[in-house]
């Protein structure tokens, strides 16, 4: 655009001289030219505002593709309510039932049990997303009065996560699973029974990564 804007003054230039003296022909190629120069600039400008709309969608369609990569990388293994499990009372203290709800998978999943008398750990194994296990205790669980434990695994970022829950006794006499936080091991709070299992405003606990800044 520049080079037929420059062009075209020079051509008015030229034909100054041959045309009638009535109009400043030399005035007016300064101002086409000025001119030129003015639809140049907003050309310019217009080309810059479109390519930061560009650079700002593509960024938020990296973050939206960063986000849903993250949520099919996440595992999130929990309790879960094993009608099998739960009918079945002579053995029901040799192991408990877990899902993986999750979208992927749990690497080395590590339980540990506690209850005020004692404490076991559970059998050590990977889960897939959406699978359901049963992991068996090293040693059996005497009752679930009043039982707590956490969950450790990994995410193939290699990244550890926890699930922390209780078990109670329901007036029913049934046991009743309850998730007390969840979330990167190192964003939830690293405090001991009972205060790291505290609700937050009657809620569990939810420690995920945050969204990316925009």
């Amino acid at each position: 655009m520049a080079a037929y804007v420059v062009g075209g003054a020079l051509l008015l230039a030229i034909a100054a001289a041959q045309l009638p003296r009535w109009i400043d022909w030399q005035v007016f190629a300064l101002a086409f030219a000025g001119f030129g120069t003015l639809l140049l600039a907003g050309a310019t400008l217009a080309l810059v505002k479109s390519s930061d709309r560009n650079m700002r969608e593509t960024r938020r369609l990296a973050q939206l593709a960063e986000r849903e990569q993250d949520a099919r990388l996440r595992p999130a293994v929990m309790l879960w309510h094993d009608v099998e499990w739960f009918s079945n009372v002579p053995h029901r203290n040799h192991g408990l039932p877990f899902h993986n709800t999750g979208g992927g998978p749990a690497i080395n999943v590590d339980v540990q049990v506690y209850w005020h008398a004692g404490n076991c750990a559970l059998a050590t194994t990977s889960i897939g997303p959406g699978e359901r296990t049963r992991l068996f205790a090293r040693k059996p669980i005497p009752d679930f009065a009043e039982t707590w434990g956490l969950i450790r695994y990994s995410d193939l970022l290699g990244r550890r996560w926890e699930t922390r829950f209780n078990i109670e006794t329901g007036p029913d006499g049934q046991p009743r699973f309850e998730l007390r936080a969840y979330g990167l091991s190192a964003l939830l709070p690293q405090l001991a029974h009972p205060a790291g299992w505290e609700l937050d405003n009657a809620l569990p606990r939810i420690s995920v990564p945050p969204d990316p800044v925009p």
